[in-house]
């Protein structure tokens, strides 16, 4: 294994992110067990009215996709996260159901299990499936990250998942933060570029159509945190994750079923 140097400033700012993440969490007020009805839980709290006004609109004016049918799928995924420093790896089971809102707007629901047992529920409203607009994480019916990743103002937004050219770099670029905090507000960016096109049935025997690599880099306070690559499917206007590698480890997604919603 290869040890690369250490950057402190890069350690340093993911400290700072992870103290983001920790104070997300605090006083986002009482709710609901969500073990109690997680669906209606979703179902209120994230969709297009939940957003930001100023965040739909710079959604609005720059997307220009068409509507694709259908309007959800449902995933099953093998996860596989390993740790490169200590070679560890979790494995995980993922049902996923991925609904398109318009404007490039979807939402999903996962269950992770581990072990046969329930490990994790993720929710999440995302432009294209790949800057979330909003996430929460929950673990043993605790709420772990409290939107994290609420984006509150987009300054900056240049393309549209189905219509990129290749190996162009596009750009996002948004403050993100809770809603009472109007005025301490973090800076993340967004950089996508699109890569290589396979037949989509090599994902997924049942997945018809194209699927058009996407590679993007996130960064936070200027260093970059987390590289993602994605499969946008052209057949269902969607795009799912292939792998995320956020420097500590790299984890791995494979499609065991793929089953449209009409």
């Amino acid at each position: 294994m290869i040890i690369k140097p250490i950057r402190w400033s890069f350690f340093i700012k993911l400290i700072s992110l992870a103290l983001v993440i920790a104070a997300s969490g605090c006083n986002q007020g009482s709710y609901k067990n969500i073990s109690d009805n997680p669906d209606v839980y979703f179902k209120e709290n994230y969709t297009l009215n939940e957003l930001p006004r100023q965040v739909k609109h710079k959604i609005k004016v720059f997307n220009r996709g068409k509507a694709i049918k259908p309007d959800a799928v449902e995933l099953e995924l093998d996860i596989t996260r390993t740790d490169m420093e200590t070679m560890s790896v979790i494995k995980t089971h993922s049902i996923k159901k991925i609904e398109k809102l318009g404007l490039g707007v979807v939402r999903s629901i996962e269950r992770r299990t581990k072990d046969g047992g329930l490990y994790a529920r993720v929710m999440d409203i995302s432009y294209n499936g790949i800057m979330e607009l909003k996430k929460e994480t929950f673990k043993n019916n605790k709420k772990i990250h409290s939107h994290f990743h609420e984006v509150r103002t987009i300054d900056k937004i240049s393309f549209d998942i189905s219509n990129m050219d290749v190996n162009k770099i596009y750009k996002i670029v948004y403050q993100a933060g809770r809603k009472i905090d109007e005025y301490n507000y973090e800076k993340y960016e967004v950089e996508c570029a699109r890569k290589n096109k396979i037949n989509a049935n090599f994902l997924n025997s049942t997945i018809t159509g194209n699927a058009i690599g996407i590679m993007c880099k996130y960064y936070f306070k200027g260093e970059i945190y987390s590289t993602v690559k994605y499969w946008y499917i052209d057949s269902y206007g969607i795009s799912i994750v292939n792998e995320i590698d956020d420097f500590g480890s790299i984890t791995t997604y494979r499609v065991r079923s793929f089953t449209p919603i009409l």
